[in-house]
């Protein structure tokens, strides 16, 4: 999962949610250190929290309303959902995800799902949502400098988004 974690970081966080607030604040004039180390640490999560999000509309969400067909499973790509379900999943589930992860054809998608759904996966994201929102609405109320407002408006909107 740390590994997951840090593609996140570097793939999302950093340029889509760190890089442009670092400009501002540099634009601005601050230099207050913990002003910009709570504002990295708190961007960072909510980049993470955004790139696990993508990953689980991805498989589960309404291409109707997502606006896109998911395709990871097929891509065969590192996301929150398949780490999650190697943390949990027996020495069978693993050696049939082996087999079909990565392949194009509906069966094997079909039976990728399956074993999401076998050990829970749905309900550990739902979790891992709700507490993750928690922890960064915590982290945000007790930063020092930054524009609090902006930062809960930002996590408010993400929280459980269906796009």
């Amino acid at each position: 999962m740390k590994q997951v974690r840090q593609i996140a970081a570097y793939k999302t966080a950093h340029h889509s949610f760190y890089t442009p607030t670092e400009l501002a604040f540099y634009l601005m004039g601050c230099k207050n250190l913990q002003t910009l180390q709570d504002a990295k640490h708190i961007l960072y999560e909510i980049g993470i929290f955004f790139q696990f999000q993508d990953d689980f509309l991805d498989c589960y969400g309404d291409p109707a309303v997502t606006g896109k067909a998911g395709t990871d499973i097929q891509d065969k790509k590192c996301t929150w959902l398949v780490a999650t379900f190697l943390e949990r999943a027996n020495t069978a589930q693993k050696k049939t995800l082996k087999k079909f992860y990565g392949k194009k054809d509906e069966k094997s998608v079909h039976t990728i799902k399956q074993l999401y759904e076998d050990v829970g996966l749905r309900e550990i994201y739902q979790n891992y949502e709700d507490e993750s929102y928690k922890k960064i609405k915590e982290d945000i109320q007790s930063a020092k400098g930054i524009p609090k407002n902006l930062y809960q408006n930002l996590i408010d909107k993400l929280y459980k988004r269906k796009f």
